[in-house]
C-alpha cells in the first residue's frame, strides 16, 4: 500500500508507520515534483509484521527523528529515497541547527536499511543492522560530532556500505562491506575518547577505495585514498563552499579543494 502526499504543503504531525500484514510493503511518498514538509511532533516510528518493509520517498522531515524500535518489531527493510531528514533536527530563525549532533535516524532493530539520494543528520544503528547509503550527505553538524555509530553514540554501529557520499562527522562502525568515492570531513574533539575520526572495528574484511580519509583513520587497507603518504594533510583535504545546511553551496566542493580530490 502507498500513501501519497499530492502537494508541497507543511504538515504538523506525529506519525507512525506499521505494516500489519505479513509480507506487506508500505510507502509514504510525495507525488512527482512535490516536496511536502513534515514537522514532526515526536519520533516517526516504523514497525512491521513478519517479512515486511517500509519506504519513505520524496519527503522533507524535521522536528524529530525516524526510529525503528526493536521491541515487538519484525520489520525487515527500511528504504529512504530522495528524502531530507534535517540535520540538527530543525533550524533556528538564524538558520542554525536547533539541536546540533542529535541523530535523525535511529535503527534499534537488526534490519537492512537503504538510503539513496538523501540528506540527513546523524545515524545510530544497532550492531545487527546493515546500512547501505548511496549518493547522499550525512551531516552531524560538525566534524567532531557523531555521524554514524551504535545506539549509545560511541560504540560501533551496524555493518556499513557507502558509495558516492559526503559524511560530515565521526564514523564508528563494527564492519564495512565497501566504501568508495566518499569524502569524510571528520576530526576528533579535544579530549575525545575515540581513537580515530573514522573507526572501523574489523579491518580484516571490507574495502575502502577512492576516498578522502582524515589522517589517523582506522579502516580496512585503503586503496588509492587521500591523503597519501607523500601528501601534506593540511593542504590535501576537502574544502566546501558551505557546510551549512540550507545554503546554496551546501556540500559543494570549493575551488580551493585540491584537484586531486575535486577531479579524482
Amino acid at each position: 500500500g502507498a500513501v501519497e502526499i499530492v502537494d508541497s504543503g507543511r504538515y504538523a504531525e506525529t506519525l507512525a508507520i506499521k505494516a500489519t500484514t505479513a509480507g506487506a510493503h508500505v510507502e509514504l511518498r510525495a507525488a512527482d515534483q512535490r516536496t511536502p514538509f513534515l514537522a514532526l511532533g515526536g519520533k516517526l516510528v516504523v514497525t512491521g509484521a513478519d517479512l515486511t518493509s517500509a519506504s519513505l520517498n520524496g519527503l522533507w522531515i524535521a522536528g524529530a527523528a525516524v526510529q525503528v524500535p526493536a521491541d515487538d518489531n519484525k520489520l525487515q527493510h527500511l528504504s529512504l529515497r530522495h528524502c531530507t531528514l534535517t540535520p540538527g533536527v530543525s533550524r533556528t530563525a538564524a538558520g542554525l541547527p536547533a539541536h546540533p549532533g542529535e541523530p535523525m535516524l535511529i535503527v534499534e532493530a537488526g534490519i537492512s536499511v537503504e538510503i539513496d539520494h538523501c540528506i540527513l543528520g546523524g545515524i545510530l544503528a544497532a550492531p545487527g543492522a546493515k546500512v547501505t547509503i548511496r549518493n547522499s550527505i550525512i551531516d552531524a553538524g560538525a566534524p567532531d560530532a557523531t555521524a554514524y555509530a551504535g545506539l549509545d553514540g560511541a560504540s560501533g554501529g551496524g555493518e556499513l556500505t557507502l558509495s558516492n557520499c559526503t559524511v560530515i562527522g565521526k564514523v564508528h562502525a563494527r564492519q564495512i562491506d565497501e566504501v568508495e568515492n566518499c569524502l569524510f570531513a571528520a576530526r576528533l574533539a579535544a579530549g575525545d575518547s575515540w581513537p580515530a575520526p573514522v573507526w572501523i572495528d574489523r579491518r580484516d574484511v571490507g574495502c575502502t577505495r577512492f576516498c578522502y580519509l582524515p589522517p589517523g583513520s582506522r579502516t580496512p587497507r585503503p586503496y588509492r585514498c587521500l591523503p597519501g603518504a607523500a601528501d601534506d594533510p593540511v593542504r590535501v583535504q576537502p574544502v566546501f563552499t558551505s557546510a551549512r545546511f540550507g545554503d546554496p553551496g551546501y556540500g559543494q566542493l570549493s575551488r580551493r579543494t585540491p584537484v586531486s580530490i575535486r577531479q579524482g
